[in-house]
């Protein structure tokens, strides 16, 4: 896109807004969606973003920790969760830092299991239930949404109470959510295009 010398672009994910802004100091870039801006680094705050880049961020890194606690209300019994992330995801990898910080005192454990794509679906979910873990967390990581038709299965045979952190899944018959919606940030971005 740089070569092209387009006007603006727009992401979608952290993981697109930091190549984004990796190959250019001065094309205009819009977030659409990020989990943490100030935290993984793409811009100093939200309030005074400065560079070349800004945008939208759902504050995923700081909503886990609700997200934690709606879980073990709606599912007291919890006690070990594993949270289904991508390694490789820096918001992801913030996540879960807060997640183990604030699990304690909801008498929960959090271990991270990788998950980066379907290939690693079923051995993720096969390591929950081996490990005796008997709750998961999916992070609202917009990649995972084309697959939650494998991801819901998956948590149905393995009869394991999933947190996932898009409508999405609950929409497609997945235990519960809590999150903003990506249609909205995607309609309130096309104001920072403008």
């Amino acid at each position: 896109m740089v070569n092209l010398k387009v006007d603006i672009i727009v992401t979608q994910g952290t993981p697109a807004a930091q190549a984004a802004k990796n190959a250019t100091s001065t094309i205009p870039i819009v977030m659409a969606t990020t989990g943490d801006a100030g935290g993984s680094g793409l811009v100093p705050s939200l309030a005074r973003p400065g560079g070349n880049v800004t945008g939208l961020s759902f504050l995923g890194t700081d909503v886990i920790g609700k997200r934690l606690e709606l879980f073990k209300e709606a599912v007291p019994t919890i006690t070990r969760v594993a949270f289904l992330a991508n390694p490789g995801n820096s918001t992801e990898m913030i996540s879960l830092k807060n997640l183990q910080s604030i699990a304690p005192k909801l008498g929960l454990t959090v271990k991270l299991l990788g998950m980066k794509g379907p290939e690693d679906f079923e051995k993720a979910f096969a390591a929950v239930v081996q490990d005796r873990i008997n709750a998961a967390m999916v992070p609202p990581n917009s990649s995972y949404i084309p697959y939650r038709q494998q991801i819901i299965p998956l948590a149905a045979k393995h009869r394991l109470p999933v947190m996932y952190g898009w409508r999405d899944f609950p929409e497609a018959g997945g235990l519960m959510s809590y999150g903003v919606s990506l249609a909205d940030l995607f309609r309130r971005s096309a104001t920072y295009v403008h």
